[in-house]
């Protein structure tokens, strides 16, 4: 009895319950496990921001972690002639000679081949589609897989060509009467319309992702001062003559030259200056993305899906300067990823949403993240890269290797 009352005063401690403990062990094994995940969290942060920050640890990690690294002679191998062309397009690299169009998979063989009439070769890719025309001739090409969708005999000499998603292709031509004919075919090869170039050349021609517009970069060089403009067709309009076909016209300021235009994934058409970047929307405005008009521009590129690539030198010291790959989303310009380059590029190659940066006996792919998914050594120096999605080839005099990307 006695013992009982001491016990109901609280003189002696009372055994926790069962419950009382399972959940203990539960907020304690929560506990840890929030710790860990935060651990891991900071650890991971630590480690990327030396990753981007670092030259030597990214090199380890790329080397050593993350098998980023791929040599010369440990790759697929396809041996060339001096006079052979080389392209990639749709996981394939195509080489091209004595009117054979070959097609090689990323392991080096063989996949299947085309007879092309042509001499000398110019291509345009889209997509699935690939476009081959003769530079100065006049036999076109389109192919898509393992198919000739159509072939076209133009009169004149082929000066130019392009293609869209969807098969659409619009050729450059001259002949006795113009400067250039454009003429624009469906992916069945019918005909759709024809627009002429009186004085000016035809530099660069695209077309709207969904078939709607030709864009034309045009330039009349024969006077003393260059004058660019740009022009877009309807072609809708062009093909049924329901009204003036054009719906936007932009003459540059003279001097100002032309070089190359593309329809970026917004359909918004990017043009490249030798000076300067533009960004024509909706056919309405013009207005200037960036500017390179100084030295510290090294190379420009507008050939990615939605990006433009920049290489600058940034002065850091007296006698110091570093070489940065800018990468520019084209829609909206605050938004700009960096890669510090261990040199300076012999070229720059873009497709897709990578970037190929050709340092000499060393290429880099970058993504447009501005993260490197392969880095390829070589003891010789690269004569030349094509790109296309997940592949690329490396161009040396007599062979090509093949890099999966």
């Amino acid at each position: 009895m006695k013992y009982n009352m001491f016990n109901g005063f609280g003189l002696s401690k009372p055994n926790k319950s069962k419950k009382e403990k399972v959940k203990n062990d539960i907020d304690k094994r929560r506990v840890i496990k929030i710790s860990i995940a935060v651990f891991i969290a900071l650890l991971i942060m630590v480690i990327l921001f030396i990753y981007s920050n670092n030259e030597n640890f990214r090199s380890f990690m790329d080397t050593h972690i993350f098998r980023r690294e791929v040599h010369e002679n440990n790759l697929p191998e396809i041996q060339i002639g001096r006079n052979t062309h080389v392209f990639a397009h749709n996981g394939n690299i195509f080489t091209f000679e004595q009117n054979t169009l070959r097609a090689f998979s990323r392991n080096g063989n063989e996949a299947f081949s085309f007879d092309i009439r042509v001499t000398s070769p110019i291509f345009a890719s889209n997509n699935n589609f690939l476009a081959v025309a003769d530079k100065d001739g006049s036999n076109l090409y389109l192919i898509s897989g393992r198919n000739i969708l159509h072939r076209q005999t133009l009169e004149g000499r082929i000066d130019n060509i392009t293609v869209n998603r969807n098969g659409y292709v619009a050729v450059a031509r001259s002949d006795a009467s113009y400067r250039a004919v454009i003429e624009l075919f469906n992916r069945n090869g019918n005909a759709l319309f024809r627009t002429f170039l009186v004085t000016s050349n035809v530099i660069d021609m695209a077309i709207s992702n969904d078939n709607r517009y030709l864009a034309i970069a045009e330039a009349n060089l024969s006077g003393i001062i260059i004058q660019s403009n740009i022009r877009v067709i309807s072609i809708e309009n062009a093909r049924t003559n329901q009204s003036e076909p054009t719906v936007f016209a932009h003459m540059a300021e003279a001097g100002d030259l032309i070089i190359k235009i593309k329809y970026n994934n917004r359909d918004n058409l990017i043009c490249m200056y030798a000076n300067r970047v533009d960004s024509i929307q909706n056919n309405n405005t013009n207005d200037k993305l960036i500017d390179f008009a100084y030295g510290n521009v090294l190379f420009v590129d507008v050939n990615l899906n939605a990006h433009i690539a920049k290489v600058v030198r940034e002065n850091t010291g007296l006698f110091n300067s570093d070489t940065i790959l800018q990468i520019i989303d084209s829609n909206n310009l605050d938004r700009v990823n960096t890669y510090e380059l261990p040199g300076t590029p012999r070229s720059v190659h873009t497709y897709g949403n990578m970037i190929g940066v050709n340092l000499g006996t060393e290429v880099l792919f970058i993504n447009t993240n501005g993260w490197l998914v392969r880095r390829y050594r070589s003891s010789q120096e690269v004569q030349g890269v094509v790109m296309c999605d997940g592949i690329a080839a490396i161009v040396h005099r007599n062979r090509l290797e093949i890099v999966s990307l």
